[in-house]
């Protein structure tokens, strides 16, 4: 609960814009999303650790939907301070690649510290 007040506190203008859904903590967002991590659901397996991820659209007028995915990023990009992060679909697919530089401002890079800094690997 610790992680969540502080990811509330770092973003809490961006959590005030961003609803409430039951399970689920919001984390960040960009200008077209909202995203949140399934309570529970960080997991180290395989040399990496994973969460489970839903990315809500911001605008109700957009033809965009809400999507879930499985981010991943490897224990040793996380020691290394930056690496690669893999987004698959529910399926195990490969849907996304991006680059993970600790402290970044992307939101994946944001995500990744969050990943990656949770000492008791739970969200």
């Amino acid at each position: 609960m610790l992680l969540t007040a502080m990811i509330s506190s770092i973003h809490s203008f961006e959590a005030l814009a961003a609803q409430e859904i039951q399970g689920w903590t919001f984390i960040t967002s960009t200008n077209e999303f909202n995203y949140y991590v399934k309570n529970g659901s960080l997991k180290e397996k395989q040399n990496s650790r994973e969460m489970l991820i839903q990315q809500v659209p911001i605008s109700q007028a957009s033809n965009s939907s809400v999507s879930y995915k499985r981010f991943s990023i490897p224990l040793q990009a996380c020691k290394d301070e930056y690496g690669e992060i893999t987004m698959y679909d529910l399926g195990g697919r490969v849907v996304a690649k991006m680059d993970y530089v600790k402290g970044g401002s992307s939101a994946a890079a944001y995500m990744g510290d969050i990943v990656c800094l949770n000492p008791d690997k739970r969200l």
